[in-house]
């Protein structure tokens, strides 16, 4: 399988020491970029956005485009999902 923009991944992101706000462990991430396909980048990359689940946050309501929803079911989700585009 070839990553492509759009598609949804699981992926292990690591730990943050010391931890903030960050996702970290293994989830579902939206592959937004493949520097790969652009030129040649210095070193192997995939840009993903990591995935959480969606509770009606009202941070997320107030900004879409940084946070668009997913529904369940969309990309076999099992829940209603946020994706946090300010953790690429």
């Amino acid at each position: 399988m070839t990553p492509e923009p759009g598609m949804v991944l699981w992926v292990a992101l690591g730990s943050r020491l010391p931890p903030g706000h960050e996702q970290s462990g293994e989830r579902p991430a939206l592959v937004v970029g493949v520097p790969g396909k652009l030129g040649v980048p210095r070193f192997p990359m995939l840009l993903v956005a990591p995935i959480t689940s969606f509770a009606e946050q009202s941070w997320a309501l107030r900004s879409p485009g940084l946070y668009p929803v997913m529904q369940a079911g969309s990309a076999s989700l099992p829940r209603a999902s946020v994706v946090l585009l300010d953790q690429l």
